[in-house]
């Protein structure tokens, strides 16, 4: 404070040589008017040299993060794109394999398709792959963790596996990378037309049924996965889910039939099913039509919990002709495929046993046909995983079941419906992009989803 009185002192000090008892000498101009005049204006165009640097570094930012979100994108549709390509390839394999199939039916005993085509690239990562080139065709798994702690490739590496042949670019030769992955619907219980007005009809039902077969019981299909015999520690008991949360699995399921349904009744336990959601905020009625993307169930009533859905929601799809490919289904899917179209319902232990036979054998060729997997459940044995895998437990699975004559209408060997997800970034950008391909009907795939986020 003294230094500013100091100050305001000197610049407001009477002109002329007159001494005055607050001064110990006068001044002779009030020229320090033009030195507070010339001081702020020296503030206020550096205040404004400021803003325009800020401005200007601010812009120079925002565009270079539009930038990258472009490239970004455009890199997710490369991914896409190429997976698209794979699918073509393997629809039209798919075509040609038919045909020779019935020339040398030998061949159609083997299963051979298209779905090998794909199957053998389920996922590219072009970060990997300049890893891979880098460092050589031995790199492992842990020496690609360790690279990626270390913050990924270097400028020089990056240059190096973006290195082509000759004059050429390589393959690598962009900036940013991608990720992208393919995964066929056919995999999932398909909820698009799930249909029951009560509690007999939902169990009666194809989707109602198999649901059923997902959300009760124990599965033992974690140490499937991890190759151990079946014990109570690997057991997911779907009973206790349910009971620790106050939850009905049929309540759960009546409530995805009366969003479907034209009625306006529910199929659990009655009363209007518009209930459910005029109390919520804003609230809204059941669409009583067919659902049109997966996320679109997360609007029913019950199936919107976060633990629902986490255990649940993985294995459902509305895209497809409602069969589950038996080549690719998941442990759950096929464990919810088994206990809904078997008679007498078999039990744990039972779905156990088929489901490690299956997994042995479609590792080694897939089913054929429909017919082929259902002559499996009744009399097929895997071979002893002990022998295959070394050291491992022996956990030889064995099928003696006896599959519903409907169960064949409910089962594919083939896929011709795929969501490709495919995700670009490039430095902090990151894009997107997720579709689902139909190639039931055209050989280049049509659309039924598609968003960018």
């Amino acid at each position: 404070m003294s230094a500013l009185r100091w100050l305001w002192h000197e610049l407001v000090r009477p002109r002329g040589p007159t001494s005055h008892r607050f001064y110990r000498f006068g001044r002779s101009s009030r020229s320090g008017v033009a030195l507070l005049i010339a001081i702020s204006c020296f503030l206020v165009l550096t205040i404004l040299a400021s803003e325009i640097t800020h401005t200007g570094t601010v812009r120079m930012k925002m565009g270079a993060n539009l930038r990258d979100q472009v490239r970004a994108e455009y890199l997710a549709h490369s991914g896409l794109n190429f997976y698209r390509l794979i699918l073509v390839a393997a629809n039209g394999l798919d075509g040609q394999m038919s045909g020779m199939n019935q020339a040398f039916p030998m061949l159609g005993q083997m299963g051979l398709s298209g779905d090998m085509l794909w199957q053998m690239v389920p996922m590219i990562n072009t970060g990997l792959l300049r890893m891979i080139f880098v460092s050589g065709s031995g790199t492992d798994l842990d020496d690609v963790r360790e690279m990626e702690a270390e913050g990924g490739l270097t400028e020089e590496q990056r240059e190096m596996s973006e290195q082509g042949f000759g004059r050429k670019p390589g393959f690598l030769s962009f900036t940013g990378d991608f990720v992208a992955e393919v995964k066929d619907e056919s995999r999932r219980i398909n909820v698009k037309n799930i249909q029951g007005t009560d509690v007999a009809s939902l169990q009666m039902d194809p989707a109602g049924a198999q649901l059923m077969g997902l959300m009760t019981g124990q599965q033992s299909c974690r140490a499937i996965r991890a190759g151990e015999p079946m014990s109570t520690s690997d057991m997911d008991d779907n009973n206790a889910f349910f009971r620790d949360r106050s939850l009905e699995p049929l309540e759960l399921i009546g409530n995805l039939a009366d969003w479907v349904d034209l009625d306006s009744s529910r199929a659990y336990m009655g009363g209007n099913e518009d209930t459910l959601y005029e109390r919520l905020d804003p609230p809204y009625r059941a669409k009583n039509a067919p659902f049109d993307t997966l996320e679109e169930i997360r609007l029913v009533e019950g199936w919107h919990r976060d633990d629902v859905w986490e255990r649940f929601g993985e294995r459902l799809t509305v895209f497809g002709d409602g069969r589950v490919n038996v080549n690719t289904a998941d442990c759950e899917v096929l464990w919810a495929l088994l206990k809904s179209f078997t008679m007498p319902p078999p039990t744990d232990f039972q779905v156990d046993s088929c489901i490690r036979a299956i997994e042995m054998y479609r590792g080694v060729v897939p089913f054929a046909n429909e017919q082929a997997f259902v002559q499996y459940l009744q009399n097929g044995a895997g071979p002893p995983m002990g022998s295959m895998m070394g050291s491992m437990p022996d956990v030889t699975g064995r099928c003696d079941l006896n599959p519903a004559p409907q169960m064949a209408q409910h089962i594919t060997t083939k896929t011709k419906v795929f969501r490709v997800t495919s995700v670009g970034e490039v430095n902090d950008a990151r894009v997107t992009i997720e579709a689902v391909f139909d190639f039931s009907n055209m050989i280049e795939g049509q659309t039924l989803f598609w968003r960018i986020y």
